[in-house]
């Protein structure tokens, strides 16, 4: 470990200070100025002392009788400048121009400086303004993660659908198989499929209730439409029977348009079952603005694979923020209560 720091560092602490940096220009005019001063002493040495030696001689003079036109010889000799004094002042205005040429080349650079960093200051502020854009929630997503995982959600669901509620009392019942030591393995297998049904109707039926509340006509009962590889039943079919647009998931439906979904709540080996063998039969014969709704799961699916899926077929992905794990957990808080 060394102590207060070697040399180089304190160069380069010196370099970073803005004072620092102000002086150097006048510093390097100074030890030029220095350096031009011995130049003019070494080259024209012999012409001061030859100065000095024809001054002296003229001082003899001065009491002979034609000590006057010399005088006036000397003096109008003296108004002629010297080589010495020719070349020191072509070295001080080499100087002066090497030195403001460096001034305003390091105004030049600061200015430029500024304003690049001006420049990136504003790409950076429309950087983070678009990145806030993307990460603002959809508030109809924010609804339907919020029921899908709180019991409290789920209950609301219920009662707000009591046509389901005989139907899905059963399914909460049967949940309770998966806590008993004494079940069969038919038994819970059956209490597990059951759970599987019931996670995937919590999910279709909120997501009917989302799209009704935003303005939608949904049709209330599944149908059949013909998809590449036989006939399936999308989730969700709703109609914007409405004289204005309406804008769900990023996906705009005008007037008159339909919009088809496809609801999966399941863990990542589903998903990838799904993709494989289901998807997309179900995409190709979904009608309108197409939409494929998911848990986070299918992050966990082969890289590429669902994007790819929807891209085929022109359907928008929307991932839930959140997991079939997180889902199962609400269902059984709801079953014990």
């Amino acid at each position: 470990m060394i102590e207060g720091g070697s040399s180089k560092n304190s160069e380069t602490k010196n370099s970073d200070n803005p004072e620092s940096k102000s002086s150097v220009p006048e510093k390097v005019y100074q030890e030029l100025a220095e350096a031009a001063k011995k130049l003019n002493d070494l080259l024209f040495k012999g012409d001061a002392r030859e100065k000095e030696k024809s001054d002296n001689e003229t001082g003899d003079k001065k009491n002979s009788k034609n000590d006057a036109p010399e005088r006036d010889e000397k003096k109008e000799i003296s108004k002629v400048p010297s080589t010495s004094d020719i070349l020191s002042k072509s070295i001080s205005e080499l100087m002066k121009r090497i030195f403001s040429d460096d001034i305003a080349e390091r105004k030049g650079n600061a200015s430029e400086s500024k304003e690049n960093d001006n420049k990136d200051a504003g790409q950076n502020e429309r950087k983070d303004s678009k990145e806030s854009e993307v990460e603002k929630k959809d508030p109809i997503l924010e609804e339907i993660e919020k029921i899908l995982t709180t019991p409290e959600g789920i209950k609301a669901l219920i009662e707000r659908h009591p046509e389901k509620a005989e139907l899905w009392k059963s399914q909460l019942e049967a949940l309770d198989t998966l806590n008993d030591p004494e079940a069969s393995p038919s038994e819970i297998r059956s209490a597990q499929a059951k759970l599987s049904i019931l996670k995937g109707q919590l999910l279709e039926t909120t997501m009917k209730d989302a799209l009704s509340d935003a303005g939608f006509d949904v049709e209330a009962q599944q149908r059949v439409v013909e998809g590449e590889s036989g006939g399936t039943r999308p989730d969700v079919i709703a109609k914007n029977n409405t004289d204005h647009p309406i804008e769900v998931f990023g996906v705009e439906v005008k007037s008159g348009e339909t919009l088809s979904v496809e609801c999966k709540c399941g863990g990542s080996a589903y998903m990838t079952n799904e993709l494989n063998n289901h998807i997309p039969n179900q995409l190709s014969g979904q009608e309108g603005k197409k939409i494929l709704v998911t848990t986070s799961d299918i992050k966990d699916t082969p890289a590429g694979a669902a994007d790819a899926v929807c891209r085929q077929y022109g359907a928008r992905l929307v991932v839930l923020d959140v997991s079939v794990a997180d889902v199962e957990n609400a269902i059984k808080e709801v079953a014990k209560s």
